[in-house]
């Protein structure tokens, strides 16, 4: 018998694994790879220089702000400052009507109270621009002298921007005269009337002719020698407040009770700077309530009246604590390397490093923003940095599972020659098939070839060759992958699949009986369809163990299944030459499909290099009642002659094996047209041509019936 396996290396070899297929499909184009990266970054960085330049990235902007006061820090108590509130009780006890200006007597009154305290300065957060009703002049002489004798009054101006006209109403000229210093009481807001920086009015002070034009808190400050009022001007530079805690933190009273030593005990006020302004819970028809939103406000829905913002900011010029905002150079800086470092590290990362790096991002720049908010007085918007690195995780997932997709389409067409639909979908989700290495696994192997494939070369065209094969492995493999077969190799006109494995199946064997039935039905309706001469196809099948896994360098590897078993199924793709059968199977192999599939034995076998004879049976097809029927009678004799043949009943066998070609012939031939002659049975006739042989050379008496195939 001429070995399968040496005829292979006289044929041109044409290996394709569908593994090596992979890992080159799976690698990704550096060009494409560098342009999705690039593409994250500047999604990013144009996310970012767009929240910080356009005004509809205000609100991140002062979220990033506002939250830092939400975040643990130890704060001293704001008591430089003690709080005098014109407040509902104060209008009650007082008597003062709501919608008309306080007796300005009892200012002076309050003023001469605060001087016998010593009070360090009494900061009024209202605006006294005209003289009082005549009647009441005696009034105003009396507060006029209070101001002078107290020598640390700072009053309110009135700011007005009306139309593109700014205007300023200062403090009635003899009370302006009387105090220390005057400031405006207005307070720039930004949207929701939520305030954050210090008042600047010094870029209207062309405008308004006026020269010093300062905010209250600022004058109020510079009265008492602060030493933020030292380092320049209002507005040589951006201050933002630091809010020492929500609207209350301020030590306060109400006016009525500072007005009476019963009410508040002589020496409170002493070193104090006294702030003196509305606290209207309710307000009255037509009054624009003097309140306002803090960084507070969000969470607690409680705002504070102005005189506690012009208190804050007085304060922070005397600690010289306010908050300064990084420049937007370096906020633009700090945006551009985020977006380079997250919009190219994260795309190059899987999905769950990604969210864990993206979010250890997130916290380091929150801990970087309270560190300089806690420890350097410093702020930046750094939630716009947040968002940066959420769209460079989003565009990161985004971007691979489009690359991963895309990667899997292909994949399924390069492999759909070489894998049925349900096995490409499970290869494709165990990525720990793609590892260099293998193990010993039971498998069933299908090895089948092409009978008298030389010949056919050599009369056909090699273009007409080519077209030819083609065809014929598109009909082929159907059958294997009808099975969830892996096509482990073209062979020049041979092909070797596997069962269970790379992927495993319970019913391993059983498919690959069924594979090579409905293979060799492929072909015949094949056959039947081509013009040229008539190609057959001859089938191994083996179940046992193998060595599978991949097979080759670092750069090219082949998924091999290596083994002895791999032989014997090859060995017995070339039995079928001798027993001009088509399809045969060991018995552990079709064992499986007992009850199935039409089967019968074909004797035992003593393979060359194999230790033990094998059990082989060929497979007749599928278990059709009606060819089942028609085959009964020759298979029977066939099987009557074979046991007597293996109890060396050689005269008896020769009679049952000539019956079982008689039967055959009868039966095929009522079923053929045309007067075509119809075949022997080829076992029967393997075994009369052994018979003969015994005749002159009988058996040893330890034989059991094997036949010994002697050559590979």
């Amino acid at each position: 018998m001429t070995t399968h396996n040496t005829g292979l290396k006289k044929r041109r070899r044409a290996s394709i694994s569908f593994l090596f297929t992979l890992t080159e499909t799976l690698k990704t184009k550096s060009c494409a790879r560098w342009l999705a990266d690039g593409a994250g970054a500047l999604i990013a960085v144009a996310l970012g220089a767009a929240l910080l330049y356009a005004p509809f990235g205000n609100g991140i902007t002062h979220l990033s702000y506002d939250l830092l006061f939400a975040l643990p820090r130890s704060v001293a108590p704001p008591d430089e400052v003690v709080m005098v509130y014109l407040d509902e009780n104060a209008y009650k006890d007082l008597k003062q009507p709501f919608n008309q200006p306080w007796d300005r007597a009892l200012h002076a009154r309050l003023l001469e109270r605060l001087a016998i305290d010593q009070a360090k300065a009494v900061v009024f957060d209202i605006v006294f621009s005209d003289p009082g009703p005549d009647e009441k002049r005696r009034a105003d002489d009396y507060m006029a002298a209070a101001m002078k004798t107290n020598g640390r009054v700072v009053l309110g101006a009135d700011y007005k921007k009306i139309g593109a006209m700014d205007s300023l109403v200062k403090p009635w000229d003899r009370f302006r005269e009387a105090a220390a210093a005057w400031g405006v009481v207005q307070i720039p807001h930004a949207a929701g009337f939520v305030i954050r920086e210090h008042a600047d009015f010094a870029i209207h002070q062309q405008s308004l002719g006026a020269e010093n034009l300062q905010s209250l808190a600022w004058a109020a400050a510079q009265l008492v020698g602060a030493e933020g009022t030292r380092m320049g001007s209002p507005g040589a530079a951006q201050r933002w407040l630091n809010y020492y805690g929500p609207p209350g933190t301020f030590e306060g009273r109400s006016y009525h009770q500072a007005l009476y030593e019963d009410g508040v005990p002589p020496g409170f006020f002493r070193d104090k700077v006294v702030f003196i302004g509305q606290r209207l819970l309710t307000g009255f028809p037509g009054e624009g309530k003097d309140e306002f939103g803090t960084v507070y406000t969000r969470w607690s829905n409680e705002v504070s009246p102005g005189v506690e913002i012009h208190a804050t900011a007085f304060v922070n010029l005397l600690r010289q604590d306010w908050l300064t905002r990084l420049p937007k150079a370096a906020e633009f800086a700090l945006i551009m390397l985020t977006a380079f470092a997250f919009g190219i590290g994260l795309i190059l990362a899987r999905p769950w490093w990604a969210t864990a790096w993206a979010c250890a991002g997130a916290l380091l720049t929150l801990a970087i923003a309270w560190i300089l908010f806690r420890f350097y007085l410093l702020w930046f918007a750094w939630l716009i940095v947040v968002l940066q690195i959420g769209v460079a995780l989003f565009w990161s997932i985004l971007s691979n599972s489009m690359r991963l997709y895309v990667d899997k389409r292909l994949l399924e067409q390069s492999l759909q020659y070489h894998l049925s639909p349900s096995r490409i979908e499970q290869l494709l989700e165990n990525p720990d098939l793609l590892k260099r290495g293998g193990k010993q696994q039971q498998v069933s192997i299908l090895f089948s070839d092409i009978a008298d494939f030389s010949k056919l070369a050599q009369t056909l065209d090699p273009d007409d060759l080519f077209n030819l094969l083609n065809q014929y492995f598109d009909a082929a493999l159907k059958g294997i992958h009808e099975r969830d077969g892996t096509v482990v190799q073209l062979i020049g006109d041979a092909i070797l699949a596997v069962w269970n494995a790379p992927v495993e199946q319970a019913d391993h064997a059983a498919r690959a009986c069924h594979a090579a039935v409905e293979l060799n039905e492929q072909l015949f309706r094949f056959d039947a369809k081509q013009d040229r001469l008539p190609m057959r196809t001859r089938v191994g099948i083996h179940t046992g163990m193998a060595t599978v896994g991949n097979l080759g360098s670092t750069k090219r590897f082949d998924f091999a299944t290596i083994g002895e078993s791999v032989n014997l199924a090859s060995r017995l793709e070339g039995l079928n030459k001798h027993l001009r059968t088509e399809i045969l199977a060991t018995r552990a192999a079709q064992k499986s499909v007992d009850g199935e599939l039409l089967c019968r034995p074909v004797g035992y076998f003593q393979f060359k290099g194999f230790g033990q004879p094998i059990e082989v049976h060929e497979l007749l097809g599928p278990l059709d009642p009606e060819h089942v029927a028609k085959t009964q009678t020759w298979r029977e004799a066939f099987g009557e002659g074979l046991k007597q043949f293996h109890r060396k009943q050689f005269a008896t066998a020769e009679q049952k094996f000539r019956l079982a070609i008689k039967l055959r012939q009868e039966t095929e031939r009522s079923s053929l047209a045309g007067g075509a002659i119809p075949s022997e049975d080829g076992p029967s006739s393997f075994y009369l041509a052994r018979i003969e042989e015994f005749k002159s050379d009988p058996p040893s008496d330890h034989w059991r019936g094997e036949i010994e195939m002697k050559e590979k």
